[in-house]
C-alpha cells in the first residue's frame, strides 16, 4: 500500500548490474544493466536498430514517425500483435477529448527518465500495466547518450546540459503532435533530470506538463555530499577497483554477476560518467518554484534519502505537491514494476485528465 523519494551500461547479455541506488535492509538482486535482446531503436540510433549493442534490425513503417520525432532518445519495447477489436472499441473515446489505445490513441503521454545504471527497457511494461488500470498512456521511455542503442555515443558531462537536451525532444515532439497532455517521471539520477527539464520548458514559455513525478532521491537543494547519506564521491575515486570497493560497500553485492573482473571493467567508464551527474550537480539559484503538479514518491526501506529530504521537495512547488511513500519498498520499485509505484501514478494523471476535462483539453496540455 502507498502512504501521503544512476547511463545504463555495456556488459553482456548474460549480466546482470546494479542499479545504484540499494535497499535500507538487504539489497535485491539488481535489474540487468544492459538492455535485453528484441527491443525497437529509434533509426537514428547507432547501429540502425534493433536492441543492445550490436543488436540487427530496423524500424518499422510504423515506427518511422517516431522516430522523425524522437531521433535516438527513445528505445521502443518489443513489437506485440495488436489489440483484439473489441479491446480498441472499449477504449475509442475518453474524457480528454482524445481516442483510441495506447500509442498515438493514449490519453496521456508519460516521458519516462531512468536512474544512473539503468536504460530505457525499465519502462517498458509500464504502458501495458497502466492501461490494465484503466489510463490509457503512451509510455515514452527516454534512452541516455551512452548506453544500449546509444553505446556509441559518449555519455552526457553535466546533468543541466542533458536536461535542456531532453526538453528540447519534448517540445519539439509535442510541437508535432499537436500539444496532447503529457507528463513527466523521473527516478533517482532522473527525479533530478525530470526536474530540470521542466525548469527548461518554463523558461522556453512552453505548454508545461499536466503533471511531474520526481521519485527516489532527495530535493535538488540538498545536492551536496553532506547531504548524501553515503558521502563517498564515487565518480572521483581513482581506479576500477577503489570505484567498486565503495560500490559494494553502499549497495552491497546481491548480483553475483559484478563479481566478474571483465564485467566491472566494462560498466565502470558508464557508471562513473552517471555518478559524475549527480555528484557535480549543483541546483540554479535562479531556479523557481515549478508551476506544475508534482507526485513525489520514495520507499520506506530505501536507505538513500531522509524522509526529511523527500519531504523538502515542498520548497520547490509553487502547486499542488504529494508526497507518496510506498510501504515495505526499497529503491528498486521501478524496476520490479511494483504495484503500489504504478498506482500512484494511475492516481495523478487520472486526476490531471478530469481537471483537463473539465477546462476543456486544450487548456491541459495544448498550446493556446
Amino acid at each position: 500500500m502507498a502512504s501521503s523519494q544512476d547511463c545504463a551500461g555495456g556488459g553482456s547479455p548474460t549480466a546482470a548490474a546494479a542499479g545504484p541506488e540499494p535497499q535500507a535492509a538487504t539489497a535485491a538482486a539488481p535489474a540487468p544493466l544492459l538492455r535485453p535482446a528484441g527491443g525497437t531503436a529509434t533509426q537514428d540510433s547507432p547501429g540502425g536498430g534493433g536492441g543492445g549493442p550490436g543488436e540487427g534490425g530496423g524500424a518499422s513503417a510504423s515506427s518511422k514517425r517516431v522516430d522523425e520525432d524522437f531521433g535516438p532518445w527513445v528505445l521502443r519495447p518489443p513489437r506485440k500483435s495488436p489489440p483484439p477489436a473489441s479491446a480498441a472499441a472499449a477504449g475509442a473515446t475518453d474524457r480528454s477529448g482524445l481516442s483510441g489505445g495506447a500509442g498515438c490513441g493514449a490519453q496521456v503521454l508519460l516521458y519516462c527518465i531512468p536512474q544512473a545504471g539503468m536504460g530505457a527497457y525499465v519502462y517498458h511494461p509500464w504502458e501495458q500495466a497502466l492501461a490494465e488500470r484503466g489510463v490509457r498512456v503512451e509510455v515514452l521511455a527516454l534512452e541516455l547518450p551512452g548506453r544500449n542503442s546509444r553505446l556509441r555515443e559518449p555519455c552526457a558531462g553535466s546533468l543541466l546540459a542533458l536536461a535542456g537536451d531532453i526538453a528540447g525532444v519534448v517540445a519539439r515532439v509535442q510541437e508535432r503532435r499537436g500539444w496532447p497532455p503529457y507528463a513527466v517521471f523521473g527516478h533517482s539520477m532522473g527525479g533530478w533530470i525530470a526536474y530540470e527539464v521542466v525548469q527548461a520548458l518554463m523558461r522556453t514559455g512552453m505548454p508545461l506538463p499536466v503533471h511531474v513525478f520526481v521519485s527516489g532521491i532527495r530535493a535538488p537543494h540538498l545536492y551536496a555530499a553532506a547531504d548524501d547519506p553515503d558521502p563517498t564521491r564515487l565518480h572521483a575515486l581513482p581506479s576500477c577497483e577503489a570505484f567498486w570497493a565503495a560500490f559494494t560497500a553502499r549497495y552491497g553485492s546481491a548480483n553475483p554477476h559484478l563479481a566478474h573482473p571483465a564485467i566491472r571493467e566494462r560498466l565502470w567508464p558508464v557508471l562513473r560518467a552517471d555518478f559524475r551527474l549527480t555528484e557535480t550537480y549543483q541546483l540554479p539559484p535562479t531556479n523557481p518554484p515549478l508551476s506544475v503538479p508534482v507526485t513525489v514518491v520514495g520507499g520506506e526501506r530505501d536507505a538513500r534519502y531522509t524522509r526529511e529530504q523527500l519531504e523538502a521537495w515542498r520548497r520547490h512547488v509553487g502547486g499542488p505537491c504529494a508526497v507518496v511513500w510506498l510501504a515495505g519498498a526499497g529503491h528498486d520499485y521501478v524496476e520490479r514494476g511494483a504495484a503500489v509505484v504504478l498506482e500512484a501514478v494511475v492516481a495523478a494523471l487520472r486526476g490531471a485528465l478530469e481537471r483537463g476535462a473539465e477546462l476543456g483539453v486544450q487548456q491541459v496540455g495544448a498550446r493556446p
